[in-house]
C-alpha cells in the first residue's frame, strides 16, 4: 500500500456517491467527487490519489452513511437519565426504529458535538444502525480496493461542519435532510447545535423511483445515471422528481416545532452535480438552499488551500468530509464520536493519522489532477507580483518617512538665510540634499515597481483568463453571454436587406391591390407572392434572432441586469399575414400594407442602429461582469501569493532581479521583433 501516513486520504460514503481528499495535516491538497455508477468517474478519481490503487488499494480515513440509520434527540427529561453506553443501549430498545440484529451505537452531546458525559442535564444526539449496515458498506468499499482505516459517521461530519459555520455566523438556521437508500431524516440546526430531529417517510431509493416516473424511464439503472448525471438539463424533469418526494417531506417538516425565521435548507448524499434536486426540494418546502461561504469555512476549519481549489472544485457537498479532515488534523473530537458495539471493541481498525506541520503552497504537488489548473507562468508572475506589491509598500513608508524627516530639517533652517552661521547653513543643506536625493532615489525605485506591475498585471491577466475559461463554469458562461451578442448583432445586421425587400414590396403589393391596372391579375399575383416569400424569409430569420435572445437571457439569468438584456426585435409580418390582407377590401388592405412598409423602413432607418447599440451595451455590462468576476478571483490569489509566495528581502535586490527578468526580457523581444521586420516602430 503506497498511500503514507504522511498523506492520509479521506473519504465519504454513500450508496451511490464518492468524496475523496487528501490533506497533508491542515493543508488540503487534492478534493474529487463523483458517482459510483459512473465507472470511469470513479477510476479517475481513485486514480489521482493512489496511481496503482488497482493492484494495491486504497487506504483511506472513511466517513460512512450506513443505511439503515436512525436518529433521535433527547427531550429534556431522557437527557439527564441516560448518559452512559449501558443505559442508552437499553433506551434504544424501546425507540421505534425497527432495526435488528445487533447494533452499532454512536453519540455526542447536541449542542457541540463534543463526547457524552455520564452526568449533566444537557441534551444528546443518539444514532443507531445495524452492524451488518456497516460491514455492508465496507465489503462495497473494499470492490473498489478501498481500505477504511477508520470508520465514523458522514452524517455527524455534516452537522458538526453546518453547527460550527452557523456558530460563526452568530445567526440563522438550516435544515438537513439526511439521504438514507430507505428512510431519511430531517435536522434542524442553528448556533446552538442540533434543535430537532424528525423521520422523513421517504429515502434515497424511493426518490429514484420518482425519478423514473417523471423522466418515463425504462431501466431503474437508467434512472440512477440520470440522476447524478453532470450535464442533464433538469430544468423541466426536476420539479416533477422533487414533487414526488413532496408529501413525505412537508409532512416531516409540518412536525418540526414553530420557529421564525424559516431556515435554509440543504441534503446530504449526494454530489455538487445534484444542486438543482437540493434547489427543488427547498421550492418544494418553500425554503431557501443553503449557500455557505467554502472560503470562510475552510478558514474557519484552519484548513489550507489555494483559492481554484475552493473556487472550482469545492462544493457544499463536502462541507462534512473538510469537517472531519479538520478534526483529524488538530485532534478535535467533537461531532466525531466512534461507533461502538455491544460487548465488543469499535470497529475504527487503526488509530487515526498523527497531524503533520501544513505544506507550504510552493511545495503542494497535486497527483494527476484531471481539473485545469493555472499555468506555471501565471503562478510565477503571481509570486513576483507579490514581491512587487512588498516593495510599493516598503518604498511608499520610505517616503513618507523621509518626507517626515525633510519637515524635521526643514525646522532646523537658519534664520534670516545669510545671517545664519556658515556651519549651521552648511549642516542644513547637506542634510536637506541628502534627504531629497534619497527621495528620488526611493521615486526612482517606485516606478520601476510601476513598471513591473503594468508587465506583470498583463501577462496575469491573460494566464487567468485562459485559465477561468477552461476551469470555471460561471467565467465561460460570460464567454459564451458575450459570443452569442456578437451572433445577434451579426445577424440583425443582416436582417437590412430582407426588412427593405419587405418595405418595397410592400409598397408594390399596396399599388397593386389599389390600382386595377397596375399589371392585371398575373401582375398582383407575382407581387403578392412576392411578398409572401419575403415575409416568411424574413419570419425565419427572426426566429433564429429570437432563440439567441432567449439563449442570452437563460444564460445571463442571475448574473446581468433583467433591464440590461437584448432587446425584443419588432413584431415584422409574416407569411400568413400576406394572405389574410389580400382578402381585406382594397382601402383596408393598402392600409395595412402602407403601415407594414412604414414599420419596415423605420426599422432600416434607425430602428436597426437602436437595436444594435442596445446589444452593445449587453455586450459592454456582460464582459464588464466577467473582468469583476477575474478581479474578484485575482485579489484571493494575491492574498495567497502574499501569504504563501514570498519571503523577507532587500527591496533593492528584489528590483533588480525583477528588472533583469522581465524588463531584460522585453527588451529582447522587441529587438527580435525588429530584426524580423524594421519598419515595425513606423506603425
Amino acid at each position: 500500500m503506497s498511500t503514507e501516513a504522511a498523506q492520509p486520504t479521506y473519504l465519504e460514503l454513500t450508496k451511490h456517491t464518492l468524496l475523496v481528499a487528501r490533506a497533508t495535516g491542515g493543508y488540503l491538497e487534492l478534493y474529487r467527487e463523483c458517482a459510483f455508477d459512473d465507472k470511469p468517474a470513479v477510476e479517475e478519481t481513485l486514480a489521482a490519489f493512489e496511481a496503482e490503487w488497482k493492484t494495491g488499494g486504497l487506504r483511506a480515513v472513511t466517513a460512512l452513511h450506513p443505511a439503515p440509520t436512525h436518529w433521535h434527540l433527547s427531550t429534556a427529561e431522557e437527557a439527564p437519565r441516560h448518559r452512559t453506553e449501558e443505559a442508552l443501549r437499553k433506551f434504544s430498545a424501546g425507540l421505534p426504529h425497527h432495526l435488528t440484529g445487533k447494533l452499532e451505537l454512536t453519540a455526542c452531546h447536541a449542542a457541540d458535538g463534543s463526547l457524552l458525559s455520564p452526568h449533566g442535564p444537557t441534551r444528546w444526539l443518539l444514532g443507531l444502525t445495524p452492524a451488518d449496515s456497516i460491514t455492508t458498506a465496507i465489503a462495497a468499499a473494499s470492490e473498489w480496493r478501498i481500505e477504511p482505516a477508520r470508520i465514523e459517521s458522514a452524517t455527524l461530519s455534516h452537522l458538526g461542519a453546518i453547527t460550527a459555520a452557523l456558530h460563526a455566523a452568530g445567526t440563522g438556521s438550516v435544515l438537513l435532510w439526511d439521504l438514507s437508500p430507505d428512510r431519511s431524516h430531517l435536522f434542524l440546526v442553528t448556533p446552538q447545535g442540533i434543535e430537532a430531529v424528525i423521520p422523513c417517510a421517504i429515502g434515497l431509493e424511493e426518490i429514484l423511483n420518482g425519478v423514473q416516473t417523471a423522466a418515463a424511464l425504462k431501466f431503474r439503472n437508467t434512472a440512477v445515471r440520470l440522476f447524478y448525471n453532470d450535464h442533464h438539463d433538469f430544468s423541466e424533469v426536476g420539479p416533477k422528481i422533487a414533487a414526488h418526494a413532496a408529501p413525505a417531506l412537508r409532512a416531516a417538516f409540518g412536525s418540526l416545532p414553530p420557529g421564525g425565521t424559516p431556515p435554509e435548507f440543504t441534503c446530504t448524499g449526494l454530489t455538487g452535480k445534484q444542486a438543482w434536486f437540493v434547489r427543488e426540494a427547498a421550492l418544494t418546502l418553500g425554503l431557501q438552499p443553503w449557500s455557505p461561504d467554502l472560503a470562510a469555512i475552510c478558514t474557519q476549519f484552519k484548513l489550507q488551500t489555494d483559492p481554484v481549489t475552493i473556487g472550482t472544485i469545492l462544493t457544499p457537498a463536502s462541507l462534512g468530509l473538510l469537517h472531519y479532515i479538520a478534526s483529524v488534523a488538530y485532534r478535535a473530537p467533537a461531532w466525531h464520536p466512534a461507533w461502538t458495539r455491544a460487548g465488543s471493541t469499535p470497529l475504527a481498525v487503526a488509530p487515526a493519522p498523527a497531524p503533520v506541520a501544513a505544506a507550504p503552497v510552493a511545495a503542494a504537488k497535486p497527483a494527476a489532477p484531471s481539473a485545469p489548473k493555472i499555468s506555471d507562468r501565471t503562478i510565477a508572475c503571481l509570486r513576483d507580483e507579490a514581491y512587487t506589491t512588498l516593495c510599493r509598500q516598503s518604498l511608499t513608508d520610505a517616503l513618507a518617512k523621509i518626507e517626515s524627516e525633510k519637515q524635521e530639517i526643514m525646522a532646523t533652517r537658519p534664520p534670516f538665510g545669510m545671517l545664519g552661521t556658515k556651519k549651521a547653513r552648511e549642516t542644513f543643506e547637506a542634510s536637506l540634499s541628502s534627504a531629497t536625493h534619497t527621495e528620488a532615489e526611493y521615486r526612482q525605485k517606485l516606478q520601476q515597481v510601476d513598471q513591473l506591475e503594468h508587465w506583470l498585471q498583463s501577462t496575469i491577466q491573460d494566464g487567468l483568463h485562459e485559465y477561468l475559461t477552461g476551469g470555471s463554469a460561471e467565467y465561460q458562461c460570460y464567454n459564451e453571454i458575450s459570443l452569442l451578442v456578437e451572433r445577434w448583432q451579426n445577424a440583425v445586421g443582416a436582417l437590412h436587406e430582407l426588412v427593405l425587400a419587405l418595405a418595397r414590396d410592400a409598397r408594390a403589393t399596396a399599388t397593386a391591390v389599389g390600382s386595377s391596372h397596375a399589371g392585371g391579375r398575373n401582375g398582383q399575383l407575382q407581387v403578392v407572392a412576392s411578398l409572401r416569400d419575403i415575409a416568411t424569409h424574413l419570419h425565419a430569420e427572426i426566429l433564429k434572432v429570437a432563440r439567441l435572445t432567449n439563449e442570452v437571457a437563460r444564460l445571463a439569468d442571475g448574473k446581468i441586469p433583467t433591464a440590461s438584456l437584448l432587446p425584443p426585435l419588432p413584431a415584422f409580418r409574416h407569411g400568413a399575414w400576406v394572405d389574410q390582407v389580400i382578402l381585406l377590401l382594397p382601402a383596408e388592405s393598402v392600409r395595412e400594407l402602407q403601415l407594414c412598409e412604414a414599420e419596415a423602413r423605420a426599422f432600416c432607418g434607425g430602428g436597426k442602429n437602436d437595436l444594435l447599440l442596445r446589444a452593445e451595451s449587453t455586450r459592454s455590462i456582460c464582459l464588464r461582469t466577467r473582468l469583476e468576476y477575474l478581479n474578484k478571483y485575482w485579489d484571493q490569489l494575491r492574498a495567497h501569493a502574499l501569504q504563501h509566495y514570498v519571503e523577507a528581502r532587500d527591496v533593492d535586490e528584489v528590483l533588480a532581479e525583477l528588472t533583469r527578468h522581465y524588463v531584460g526580457a522585453d527588451l529582447k523581444r522587441r529587438q527580435r521583433e525588429v530584426v524580423v521586420n524594421p519598419f515595425a516602430h513606423e506603425r
